[in-house]
């Protein structure tokens, strides 16, 4: 092994280095200054590591063809912008990394390495057009990242990769459709503000993770990009079993003639993230969600979020987050969330009720003095309540005496003898947390 990493003072490596034929890693990771390689690289038959990330180096030697065994080399960071012929004699190459790179194309022979496990080229702008249907011929591939690139389009053949897992396509910004995916995919990531529909992707039976927005984020100007998708079709999410992790982003717009699209979602489903839902979640769309652990509502337009009536039965519920929902008044019958450990409420100035118990029965009561709330309505497991920025709040309803309560900007809170605490006055800025005065 030999490792020169950090020299800002290295700028070429000697011929010499070709005379060490049993050398297996050769790492040169931040050695800025370093330009290129020697032709000798190519004597090193036996070396299976080659880092030369965050290097000098703008274009390989023809010779690093002859690198029979290598199975791992990492280019990311470099000036690199197109990579020798010679590339797709490395038979044995089992990971690439070309992240950030000013490559502009993938070469042909690269669609030769048939042993070829791993493909990772985020961030590389100068990256653009159609992947060539040639990438069939990396029957071995089983991650394939382009994230933060310029490519507007798959090949059909894309289906015919038999042994793809990942496919990460975040913030490909010219991605107007995809093709047919290879069924044994467990992780799908795509967002694209040219999105022109959201894909059916009910034959992949094997997935974990989905995740598709048609919102963006450029990062040349630093700012998000938001697409069009209107009236997706979703209702073969409900045959995706296996799924673990579910986000739908204001892409969505989860705006669809029949709302009862999202009813059937996988009872496997651990996270589920909505933001931006455009239209009122009035329908049981988490009623056989037994699993999901982990519930995120961001920019949700809703007056009110009643648990276990309107949402549905979320046995297993232990995160829950609401965040900039601008229009949110009321959060009710949470004590249906038996398994709550975190609640964080941010950014929702409009949300002035906090109700363990359901609308109707405040409805009902609502001339009645206040009286203890029942063990039997009370989180107790939870142990972490967050209310940021939500100004029109003045109570927070009765936590265990384990919770730790944090509310900001708001002063002390008080804890009264029926469980409920009050909010006092708002802290100046210099203030950085408040405190519980029970």
């Amino acid at each position: 092994m030999l490792k020169v990493e950090n020299q800002d003072d290295v700028r070429e490596l000697p011929h010499s280095i070709g005379e060490l034929l049993d050398l297996k890693h050769l790492s040169l990771r931040n050695c800025t200054n370093l330009q290129k390689l020697p032709d000798s690289i190519g004597e090193l038959r036996m070396l299976l590591y080659l880092d030369l990330s965050c290097t000098g180096i703008s274009g390989l030697p023809a010779s690093i063809g002859r690198l029979e065994s290598l199975l791992r080399i990492d280019l990311s960071r470099t000036q690199i912008a197109e990579l020798p012929d010679s590339i797709g004699n490395l038979r044995r190459l089992k990971f690439m990394c070309l992240d950030g790179t000013d490559i502009r194309e993938l070469p042909k022979n690269i669609w030769t390495l048939e042993n070829l496990e791993e493909l990772i080229a985020r961030g590389c702008k100068n990256l653009k057009g159609e992947i060539p249907s040639e990438i069939v011929g990396l029957s071995q591939l089983k991650i394939l990242n382009l994230s933060r690139s310029k490519v507007s389009r798959l090949p059909i053949t894309m289906n015919r990769l038999y042994s793809l897992r990942e496919l990460v396509l975040s913030d490909c910004n010219r991605l107007q459709l995809l093709p047919n995916l290879p069924t044994r995919l467990a992780k799908v990531e795509l967002s694209s503000s040219s999105l022109q529909a959201i894909p059916n992707l009910s034959n992949l039976t094997n997935l974990l993770h989905l995740d598709i927005s048609d919102c963006s984020f450029d990062f040349q100007f630093l700012k998000t990009t938001q697409g069009r998708v209107a009236n997706p079709t979703l209702e073969w999410l409900g045959r995706l079993n296996e799924l673990q992790f579910l986000r739908l982003l204001r892409s969505l717009e989860i705006t669809c003639a029949d709302p009862r699209s999202l009813t059937r979602l996988p009872p496997s489903l651990e996270v589920l993230s909505l933001e931006d839902v455009k239209t009122p979640m009035e329908w049981p769309m988490f009623s056989n969600l037994g699993n999901l652990s982990e519930l995120k509502l961001f920019g949700c337009w809703l007056t009110e979020i009643e648990f276990g009536n309107v949402l549905g039965r979320l046995a297993n519920l232990q995160r829950l987050q609401v965040r900039k929902c601008e229009l949110l008044e009321r959060l009710s019958n949470l004590s249906s969330l038996k398994e709550l450990r975190m609640l964080s409420l941010e950014y929702c100035p409009r949300l002035m009720e906090i109700k363990f118990e359901p609308s109707s029965l405040r409805d009902c009561d609502s001339t009645s003095t206040e009286r203890p709330i029942p063990d039997s309505q009370k989180l107790e497991k939870l142990r972490s309540l967050r209310v940021y920025y939500c100004e029109s709040v003045r109570r927070l309803p009765g936590v265990p005496d384990a919770c730790d309560v944090k509310v900001y900007p708001w002063g002390c809170l008080t804890r009264s003898e029926t469980g409920p605490i009050s909010i006092g006055d708002r802290l100046g800025i210099a203030d950085l947390g408040p405190k519980l005065c029970c």
